[in-house]
């Protein structure tokens, strides 16, 4: 991300330089917590109504592989705990295994697992095979002096055209027939995945033709539309009825591994083309000669 956030600031210097008279402003959000559900970033500027005040459309430097995403998945995320009882290990007999509660509701959320990736969403989509429903399992084991408890975390992403209704799994029902408590929001500390419904942006709006025709000038090629293969901060923008994008440098495949990187060069061809659709959206039809060749070195 910090490629994609160094695209933008540069492209806004560089819009600086062209002279031109936008009809508008540029501004950059720099937001934390992206990864563990925005509430300390875009969600909290949308609580306070000031998420997107007044825009005309929003774009985010996800690192989209070359492809601009203006659809997300949904997530439905919930924490699972099963509570124990402490003992001497002379005297087990008399404690209670929480992670020996948490087993058989894992093994029954894997077998739903089984059922969700059944879905395929009907969206564009690549690799092929990120194009299942999503279901994640995962926990982590705590213990004390005077309690002990497994908490497992469950998260199931949806394509757009699933309703929120065929979204919620069921987890909460597989949870209570094991004895585990649920809840779906997250206590102060905890960082389970984040939640949040499905959202897209229609491929014709007039800021997805902008950023269309930029990445062709500049790459010589149109990008091909796609749903994201997790949630994106666009869903935060569609609640104000912002128009939003994801598209920026590095590929996903890379993307939270040990070695990530990102090319340079593709850092500079991205911040000619946010350059180029700022320029399009809020200038006039007929670019400046002087902008092209500043977005262009």
């Amino acid at each position: 991300m910090k490629s994609g956030l160094a695209a933008m600031i540069y492209a806004t210097h560089a819009l600086a330089r062209t002279g031109a008279r936008l009809q508008g402003r540029t501004r950059l959000v720099l937001v934390p917590d992206e990864e563990t559900g925005g509430d300390h970033g875009s969600a909290y500027l949308l609580k306070r109504g000031i998420l997107g005040q007044g825009a005309v459309g929003m774009l985010t430097p996800e690192p989209t592989s070359g492809a601009v995403w203006n659809a997300c998945r949904g997530a439905v995320s919930l924490r699972l705990t099963t509570r124990g009882k402490p003992a001497h290990i002379g005297l087990q007999h008399q404690g209670v295994n929480a992670f020996e509660r948490m087993l058989p509701i894992a093994r029954a959320l894997f077998a739903h697992e089984r059922a969700i990736r059944r879905r395929i969403t009907r969206h564009r989509l690549s690799p092929a095979a990120a194009r299942r429903s999503i279901l994640l399992v995962g926990g982590r084991v705590e213990a004390g002096a005077t309690s002990t408890r497994c908490r497992g975390v469950h998260a199931h992403g949806g394509p757009p055209h699933e309703s929120r209704r065929g979204l919620r799994p069921r987890a909460p029902a597989i949870a209570r027939g094991g004895g585990a408590r649920t809840a779906r929001r997250r206590a102060p500390g905890d960082r389970d995945p984040a939640g949040g419904p499905s959202r897209g942006h229609a491929r014709g709006c007039s800021l997805a033709r902008a950023l269309r025709a930029s990445v062709r000038d500049i790459t010589g090629r149109a990008p091909r539309f796609e749903l994201c293969p997790g949630l994106l901060e666009i869903r935060f923008y569609a609640q104000r009825s912002v128009p939003a994008l994801a598209y920026g440098p590095g590929r996903l495949e890379v993307s939270h591994g040990p070695d990530e990187f990102v090319e340079l060069d593709e850092i500079e061809r991205c911040a000619q083309v946010y350059a180029l659709t700022a320029l399009r959206v809020l200038g006039s039809s007929e670019l400046p000669e002087r902008a092209h060749r500043s977005t262009a070195r």
